[in-house]
Formats: C-alpha cells, sequence, structure tokens
C-alpha cells in the first residue's frame, strides 16, 4: 500500500512539474477574429421542418438558424435487418423542406 501511494505521489508530481505539450503558454496566445455571424447574433427558433409557412413566418421575423428534429435517430445497421434505415416518407420530405430552411437564408 505504501508503495502505491509513494508511486501515486511520484507520477503526480512529475506531471505538475512539466506542462503538457499541447498546453499554450499565456504570454504565447493569439487570438483570433471571429466571424461576422458569429458577432451578428443569432436568433434561434426549433421547429419541424414539415411545416413550411412557420419556416417563412419565423424567417420574416429575424430567425437566423432553425433546428429541427431530423429523422428518428436509430435505426438497426443494414447488416442486421436489410429493412432498416430512414422511412421512406421521411427521406420524401427532407430534402424540399431542407431546400425552404435554406432558401430564407436560415442555417441549420
Amino acid at each position: 500500500m505504501k508503495l502505491l501511494l509513494v508511486l501515486l505521489a511520484v507520477l503526480i508530481l512529475r506531471s505538475a512539474a512539466a506542462p503538457l505539450p499541447f498546453l499554450t503558454p499565456d504570454s504565447d496566445f493569439k487570438g483570433v477574429e471571429p466571424p461576422d455571424w458569429v458577432l451578428d447574433g443569432a436568433v434561434k427558433v426549433f421547429l419541424g421542418l414539415e411545416d413550411k409557412q412557420s419556416i417563412d413566418e419565423v424567417a420574416a421575423i429575424g430567425a437566423t438558424v432553425v433546428h429541427a428534429a431530423g429523422p428518428s435517430p436509430y435505426y438497426p445497421l443494414r447488416r442486421d435487418d436489410q429493412a432498416s434505415g430512414v422511412p421512406a416518407a421521411e427521406k420524401r420530405d427532407l430534402p424540399p423542406a431542407l431546400c425552404a430552411r435554406s432558401s430564407t437564408g436560415s442555417r441549420g
């Protein structure tokens, strides 16, 4: 038990003495300018992509980011179930909805 404590203490002291290679000292840090859209701020809304009228309405009042649920998040792997995957109706409806959102200038 004593040996384990000594070994642990040595490891802690050794790691504290040498900075990690990926750390940048404060004196060497150089800031970056963020892109304009970051500084402009974002008005985020959450709605379903199937509601194209709402996408247009929220864009008209200034929404810049539209978050929406996509297809259901989990399906079995195709190797486990050949019939798995996003249902055909969801696959069919998703591209037009994304185009509707993009046409308003909103991001996802």
